[in-house]
């Protein structure tokens, strides 16, 4: 939930992940 990887992939449709 709205957790961010910095893999460039988003896990949620809510927050974006780190390029």
């Amino acid at each position: 939930n709205g957790v961010e990887m910095g893999s460039g992939i988003e896990l949620t449709p809510t927050v974006q992940a780190t390029p």
